[in-house]
């Protein structure tokens, strides 16, 4: 194999996994977990109408408008002659995704939702600022943890619900493998940082998701 070979495949590694992360960026995971749940579980007897206003709630605050914020902010800098301040811009994006997800929480509260579906954006939420918070020593995969968010998540309604979401969890290994190759492919985390951020949304999950973790949790932070 000639080295323009090895090279015309590494470049299209590297751009299978760039897609691949923007794809399965993390702000999508709340929503793909109320998709799951609203559809191959047994909350699928809900009422249509009450099903779209929940996943529509957290589409919204969770996804569409910090992505739409972080957008704004890189057109301004585009067309703006200020001196790019990448700092300042992380901590604006941060502060905007953090701010959207505690309103989603509270509405979903003043909505009288179930604990169990306000325990996602609450567990999503904890699982950024603990990202956050471990990226000023160590760059985990936000990535990762995310996904780690949403395999926890599907398994933990899986015993809360009585039902077995095996075919959704295999194709979610599945994702998750590719995901971390991915990642460990643009060179972004190492094996460490993306193992690590899965088990940080692993577990962050499982333990929100468990009913006396959960209720003690928002009832401390005033949500009910």
């Amino acid at each position: 194999m000639t080295e323009n070979n090895i090279s015309n495949e590494q470049t299209g590694l590297n751009k299978a996994a760039i897609w691949l992360s923007r794809l399965t960026t993390p702000a999508i995971m709340p929503t793909l977990v109320f998709l799951f749940i609203f559809t191959c579980s047994y909350l699928r007897i809900m009422p249509m109408s009450y099903r779209m206003m929940v996943v529509g709630i957290v589409a919204c605050f969770t996804c569409l408008l910090p992505t739409l914020f972080m957008l704004a902010l890189r057109i301004f800098d585009r067309t703006s002659s200020r001196v790019k301040d990448e700092n300042s811009d992380k901590g604006q994006i941060r502060f905007m995704f953090v701010s959207s997800y505690v309103v989603c929480i509270i509405l979903m509260a003043k909505l009288d939702m179930p604990w169990y579906l306000t325990a996602i954006p609450l567990a999503a939420l904890l699982m950024m600022l603990l990202c956050y918070l471990l990226n000023i020593w160590w760059y985990v995969s936000l990535h990762m943890t995310a996904m780690g968010g949403v395999i926890g998540s599907l398994v933990m309604f899986g015993l809360l619900l009585g039902y077995n979401p095996v075919w959704a969890l295999a194709a979610l290994v599945l994702l998750a493998g590719m995901l971390g190759t991915a990642r460990i492919v643009v060179a972004e985390h190492t094996n460490l940082q993306v193992f690590g951020g899965f088990a940080i949304g692993f577990i962050i999950a499982c333990l929100l998701l468990y009913p006396t973790s959960s209720l003690l949790l928002q009832k401390l932070l005033f949500i009910y």
